[in-house]
C-alpha cells in the first residue's frame, strides 16, 4: 500500500516541479498544470504567480504528505 502512495507523491512532486519552472520563466500570470495525483491529467490552472505561491493544498494521506514534503526543493529540512 505504501508503494502506491509514494508513486502518487512522486507524480504530484513532478507536477509541482513543472509549475516551479513555469513560474520562474513567466511574467505575472501563468497557466500552470494541475498538481493532482493523476499522471494523465493535463488540466491547466490559470493563476497569478502570487496565487500559486500562496495557495496551500492539504494532503490527507500521511504517506503522500510526508513524501511530497520530502521531495519539495523549497523544504529546508527533510
Amino acid at each position: 500500500m505504501a508503494e502506491r502512495e509514494v508513486r502518487i507523491a512522486h507524480t504530484e512532486a513532478l507536477f509541482r516541479d513543472v509549475n516551479e519552472r513555469i513560474a520562474e520563466s513567466a511574467g505575472r500570470f501563468a497557466a500552470l498544470v494541475c498538481e493532482c495525483a493523476d499522471p494523465a491529467c493535463a488540466e491547466r490552472v490559470p493563476a497569478t504567480l502570487d496565487q500559486y505561491r500562496f495557495v496551500v493544498v492539504e494532503k490527507f494521506n500521511p504517506i503522500v504528505a510526508q513524501t511530497v514534503r520530502r521531495l519539495d526543493p523549497r523544504t529546508l529540512s527533510p
